[in-house]
């Protein structure tokens, strides 16, 4: 880009030079085809680079798309187990019943009791029967 830049500063003087004495007393087309061969020449470099760091784009967004396809997958097998545990629980909740506990002792066939708290903070017991 140096070179390019400095050959465009002697290039411009030339063209200021040809105003004044015409083309023919000047080197202004020997120049002129130095100048674009340059201008290819980082054309080519430019295009090589782009080139190269379009690969490595490429490459970095075949990454991300595998990503979120195994993000993907994990999501839809998180999902299934949400359905699956949500099966389970009305399934559950169909050999459950739920009372309210009252003051005194009430003895239940079942084998396993929990106490939960609800919103209200009132005491509810959880049976599953037997």
């Amino acid at each position: 880009m140096q070179e390019l830049e400095e050959y465009f500063a002697a290039l411009h003087y030339e063209i200021l030079r040809v105003r004044e004495v015409g083309y023919e007393n000047t080197e202004i087309i020997d120049k002129s085809e130095r100048f674009f061969e340059i201008c290819d020449e980082a054309t080519g470099l430019a295009e090589a680079y782009s080139q190269r760091k379009a690969s490595s784009l490429t490459v970095i967004e075949k990454y991300i798309t595998i990503d979120i396809i195994v993000l993907m997958l994990l999501i839809g097998y998180e999902f299934i187990k949400a359905v699956r545990f949500a099966a389970m629980n009305r399934a559950l909740q169909k050999r459950c019943i739920w009372t309210r506990r009252p003051d005194f002792l009430i003895r239940i066939n079942a084998k396993n009791c929990w106490m939960i708290r609800n919103r209200r903070q009132r005491m509810w017991e959880y049976a599953v029967l037997t």
